[in-house]
């Protein structure tokens, strides 16, 4: 699997899309409250684009909790192609052995203190 440059940049600008979203959502969510009560407050009748601006940005908020991070795309793209590696399925028997000495080293180190 290869990635393309225009993937690479997407994965670069996702944390900034996110970010984007939850933004504009709160702030739409905030001032479409904001509205609504000083409309009610002061007795205007210009509360109607209130409760459509106010789901608009509860809308957006949700979409920037399903953007991926891009900790989360690395980790989409790299642990399958680490995984379906045939070098990575097996471990040779020399790092085997290096590793069994080295668990030995400090098992022996943990006993004597």
């Amino acid at each position: 699997m290869e990635l393309t440059h225009f993937q690479m940049y997407l994965i670069t600008r996702v944390d900034t899309l996110g970010l984007m979203f939850s933004s504009c959502g709160v702030l739409a969510t905030g001032g479409s409250i904001v509205s609504a009560y000083t409309s009610y407050a002061l007795d205007l009748k210009s509360r109607s684009w209130c409760i459509p601006i106010g789901c608009l940005g509860l809308i957006m908020m949700f979409i920037s909790c399903l953007i991926p991070t891009k900790s989360d795309i690395a980790l989409i793209y790299a642990v399958p192609a680490i995984v379906n590696n045939q070098d990575v399925q097996s471990i040779p028997p020399e790092l085997a052995k290096l590793a069994r000495v080295k668990l030995e080293e400090m098992v022996k180190e943990a006993v004597t203190k």
